[in-house]
């Protein structure tokens, strides 16, 4: 293999008329004048193609190496990197590049995501990870060797961020298409074939035996910062993280924590209220709570910079973490609840899974199930409260 990067820029200034390789298919052409260029040969199909990459100096040999070895690892791919370049060229003119594409995709969509800014959790992989390789390219001369290579890096060592991208970038095609661009919306399926399968263990979130519980709880018992109510209420309701930090004084009406669909988990438009039995223990967590209620918020901020009002969402995980030195984490009390009723009072599949705010039933079955088991409910909930209270000294 012939050797790369052979030329100095030093070199460059002194160099007479005519040809002289880099290495790897690039040459630095003199013409008579003084002038120079950049040139690239390259092979694709056992043809022989050459291609401009720029003048000299505005082009440095940086530069041009860059571009070297961008191209021909098109070549190697078996794109023609002359078509891509025209062809992004064309997309520039018309817009129809792939960060265009995703931006109109994301404004088509974004009613039904949680968060509808540009800074939504939907643009963060593609921005992160895939419009660095094909963001300026048309979206018509996308392939699945182009996506394929784009995920690669990431496709065993982050699993979930590289499927993500993968179906975002399926979503944004569709889209295409639907505006009658000429895309292969099944790239996307030959692109996953082409990364093989994926070799990654799943981590759960390390969760606290249920045994261990009561304990933990009643080591709570003795601080009323907001961080320890906290964890206690997140404890007793199984609740996520989210409307536990943004409980308000209005959501709660009696013995029913209604925590509103936009703090719950799930697709906007495909979720509802959550109506959350109390036992007699979140009630009187809830009491403490609202000594210290500023502004509706029953879990105010402690700072003044703070924009949201409420208590960040990372303050109960660095409690359990720094100051109590555990590997567990808040979420994790949801399986350690799911287990106990799973294993003690081994309640209804239903029941169990409604009690931790899980969808149950498929499109049909919902439209004639008309109950959300509250008594059932509210009876599994009173029961884990007796027994993560059971370690406490009356």
């Amino acid at each position: 293999m012939a050797s790369l990067n052979k030329l100095s820029a030093t070199q460059l200034k002194a160099l007479k008329s005519g040809d002289t390789s880099d290495g790897g298919g690039l040459w630095f052409r003199k013409r008579g004048d003084g002038g120079a260029q950049w040139i690239l040969r390259y092979s694709i199909g056992g043809r022989r193609n050459i291609m401009g990459l720029g003048g000299w100096p505005q082009v440095s040999l940086k530069q041009a190496r860059d571009l070297r070895d961008h191209f021909q690892g098109m070549a190697k791919s078996g794109i023609d990197p002359k078509s891509a370049r025209a062809a992004q060229r064309v997309s520039a003119i018309s817009d129809n590049t792939f960060e265009a594409l995703a931006f109109e995709t994301f404004d088509a969509n974004k009613q039904s995501f949680k968060r509808q800014d540009g800074s939504s959790r939907w643009m963060s992989p593609l921005k992160m990870h895939v419009f660095k390789h094909l963001g300026k390219i048309s979206v018509e001369s996308i392939n699945q060797q182009m996506i394929a290579d784009c995920l690669k890096p990431i496709w065993h060592a982050k699993p979930d961020t590289a499927r993500k991208c993968l179906g975002r970038v399926n979503k944004i095609l569709i889209h295409a298409a639907a505006k009658g661009l000429e895309v292969d919306i099944s790239v996307v399926l030959k692109a996953r074939i082409l990364l093989g399968e994926q070799h990654h263990e799943e981590i759960s979130q390390p969760s606290m035996p249920y045994a261990d519980v009561p304990a933990f709880y009643a080591s709570l018992c003795g601080d009323d910062r907001l961080v320890c109510l906290g964890l206690r209420l997140l404890i007793l309701t199984g609740h996520r993280t989210t409307p536990v930090i943004k409980l308000r004084v209005d959501q709660i009406s009696g013995d029913v924590w209604i925590a509103p669909k936009e703090n719950m988990k799930g697709q906007r438009g495909k979720v509802e209220d959550f109506h959350c039995p109390l036992s007699d223990e979140a009630q009187r967590v809830i009491s403490k709570l609202s000594a210290h209620a500023r502004n509706g918020w029953l879990f105010p901020t402690a700072s003044k910079r703070s924009k949201t009002g409420h208590m960040s969402d990372s303050t109960m995980s660095k409690y359990m973490r720094v100051e109590r030195g555990l590997n567990y984490v808040p979420h994790g009390f949801r399986t350690s609840m799911r287990t106990w009723i799973e294993e003690v009072p081994k309640s209804r599949w239903q029941v169990a899974e409604s009690t931790l705010a899980h969808a149950v039933g498929n499109k049909v079955s919902k439209r004639y199930l008309n109950t959300n088991w509250m008594p059932e409910r509210q009876a599994v909930l009173q029961q884990w409260s007796d027994f993560v209270t059971s370690e406490i000294d009356e």
